[in-house]
């Protein structure tokens, strides 16, 4: 009779493992389907530096544009004077150099 109970109790046992496995094994064929390019950082630079050379071979100065893309850029140089200049000074104080 004890057998007949550990026999039971065994197999609901591998049964719940069995299916946590096939679950388990359903996931990863899911994520195997993703394919590679989402999930590579280099697939993604490609993507965005042809976008940005696209951009960049359309883009045009002219008499119309000139004083808000000089507004802009100087804006942008102002931001990473200032986040250089955080960041030296954090550097300065926590004594690491560059």
């Amino acid at each position: 009779m004890m057998i007949l109970i550990s026999t039971a109790f065994f197999n609901i046992e591998l049964i719940k493992d069995l299916r946590l496995n096939q679950e388990i094994a359903f996931e990863v064929n899911e994520l195997n389907r993703i394919p590679y390019r989402l999930l590579s950082a280099s697939q993604w630079a490609s993507e965005v530096s042809s976008i940005l050379a696209e951009k960049i071979d359309r883009f045009e100065i002219n008499k119309e544009n000139r004083a808000e893309v000089r507004q802009k850029i100087s804006q942008m140089l102002l931001s990473i004077i200032d986040e250089l200049d955080t960041l030296i000074r954090k550097r300065n104080r926590s004594g690491n150099t560059f």
